[in-house]
């Protein structure tokens, strides 16, 4: 009851950290020899666009019938899209693949969002599902309805009462993600705010000598 929605990913946003990449091959596509072809990607399981309130363009997210003898599928945001096949809606039941893995179908198109940082520019990203690509290491991601401490609390002691030796390491939120985000532009800014201000005195000393030197001679 304190959640709206909630999904597994195996990474979080804002980490400030890039995602992993890989090759990716586009059916019918010859890139250029100097073409860029690493699309970043992400391991979620269902509802994770409609937690995160990530819009989806064209086609539809994952199903729990997306597992593993299901037909290999994958989610992409706009950027691909548009770049390989001009629209969202004409990148539905397209192919790509990720070096000499299998061919996997897009069956979805989703926005483009802010993935590691704040000031990164639109690039190509894909999304594997969780029940076919399974990895150990997930985070929870929850939209609260209420109070988020006592959404927290009542993760925490979700997770401990199905198994008390999984281990809950850490809880953050988006907006705390975010503020880490920015606390990295706000470091540059005061740097960049004391070399100013250094200048500033250095340049008045120096006009200050210089005055001074000038009087002394006269």
């Amino acid at each position: 009851p304190a959640f709206t929605s909630s999904s597994l990913a195996m990474n979080v946003p804002m980490s400030l950290v890039d995602n992993a990449s890989r090759a990716t091959n586009i059916e019918g596509y010859e890139p250029r020899t100097d073409e860029d072809m690493l699309f970043l990607y992400n391991i979620i399981a269902p509802r994770y666009f409609e937690t995160l309130r990530i819009p989806l363009l064209a086609g539809r997210d994952f199903e729990r019938s997306d597992e593993g003898p299901a037909r290999p599928a994958v989610i992409v945001n706009e950027t691909p899209a548009r770049r390989f096949w001009q629209s969202p809606e004409n990148a539905i039941g397209k192919r790509l693949r990720s070096g000499a893995a299998e061919w996997r179908v897009v069956i979805g198109v989703v926005g483009d969002v802010k993935y590691s940082r704040l000031s990164e520019a639109p690039r190509p990203f894909v999304y594997y599902p969780l029940l076919q690509s399974y990895v150990p290491t997930l985070h929870v991601h929850a939209r609260a309805s209420g109070d988020l401490n006592y959404a927290i609390r009542r993760v925490r002691d979700h997770v401990q009462s199905i198994d008390s030796t999984i281990p809950f390491t850490r809880s953050t939120t988006l907006s705390e993600q975010t503020r880490v985000a920015l606390s990295v532009y706000e470091l540059s800014a005061g740097a960049l705010t004391m070399f100013g201000l250094m200048t500033i005195v250095l340049a008045a000393i120096g006009i200050y000598g210089l005055v001074a030197y000038t009087v002394q001679q006269s």
